[in-house]
């Protein structure tokens, strides 16, 4: 492109990335309403939320899957932003019985297979995103099919065990449903959030990652972000805008303008179908 990759990176917002990975209950969470869409919401311009949901996903076949699951490291993809967390909710197709629901058959996945899948899932995210990225492994929610919901207890359980063993952090999703008087009506069909069922689990999601990783807790926004003073000053350091000092002042914000604009003239790409620049700041071939 004719620039070198430490020029591009100072117009390039490269904001931190929460990847979640997951079957149905993931795919699903990216409708409006969805604990995904909550999440990205409470993270405005702070963080980006990359969904990797596949409906029907068993941790055997997100395993298998893997490489093209996961989105590229920011080392291996410049102008994108470190991944900083990553969710990893699968277990509910795994438990299904093979002798009572012969129909699925082929998702069953035995519960030592499943701990074991999820470590090498833990694994592999570390290595792909550095050992200090932040994992969460979510346990399979309850399901209000009594027979089957038995089965469900137990990969939850041994999710809890896994992430205990590994060093990650286990959000116990069935207990919090468990507790709530009226969990049933969370979900549309028994198996799958609705719109309640989705709220909750992002409401004790973002109280979870306050807890556990306070660096990544939901920002609150400074002063000079165009709230009046005293007010508090955000947990961690994630941007709300570009950084100085391109931003800092009407100068800098010209400047920036100005320097990118510079760069397009040297590549003969006409500024103006790229940027709104004000005509005194255009360059003059």
């Amino acid at each position: 492109m004719g620039q070198d990759q430490s020029d591009q990176s100072r117009y390039v917002l490269a904001q931190p990335r929460f990847v979640l990975l997951g079957d149905s209950l993931t795919d699903q969470s990216k409708r409006p309403g969805g604990w995904s869409t909550h999440l990205a919401w409470e993270y405005n311009r702070r963080a980006e939320v990359v969904t990797r949901g596949f409906s029907g996903y068993t941790t055997r076949w997100a395993l298998n899957s893997l490489n093209a699951m996961l989105p590229p490291s920011a080392s291996s993809a410049p102008g994108l932003g470190a991944v900083a967390l990553v969710t990893i909710l699968l277990g509910t197709n795994d438990s299904v019985c093979a002798s009572t629901h012969t129909e699925y058959v082929a998702q069953h996945v035995p519960t030592q297979e499943y701990r074991q899948n999820l470590r090498s899932l833990v694994s592999e995210v570390r290595k792909r995103y550095g050992k200090d990225v932040a994992v969460v492994l979510i346990t399979p929610p309850p399901i209000t099919e009594s027979e089957r919901d038995k089965s469900v207890q137990e990969y939850a359980k041994a999710c809890v065990d896994v992430a205990a063993e590994l060093g990650a952090s286990a959000l116990d999703l069935r207990s919090a449903f468990l507790s709530q008087a009226n969990w049933q009506s969370m979900f549309w069909d028994g198996v799958h959030f609705n719109d309640s069922g989705d709220q909750f689990l992002a409401k004790i999601l973002i109280q979870h990652i306050k807890d556990n990783f306070p660096d990544l807790a939901p920002p609150i926004l400074q002063p000079s972000e165009g709230f009046p003073a005293g007010s508090p000053v955000p947990m961690n350091s994630m941007p709300m805008h570009l950084p100085p000092p391109y931003w800092a002042n009407e100068q800098g914000r010209n400047q920036m303008f100005l320097d990118i604009a510079d760069e397009l003239a040297k590549q003969e790409v006409d500024v103006c179908q790229v940027l709104e620049v004000r005509e005194d700041l255009r360059v003059k071939n």
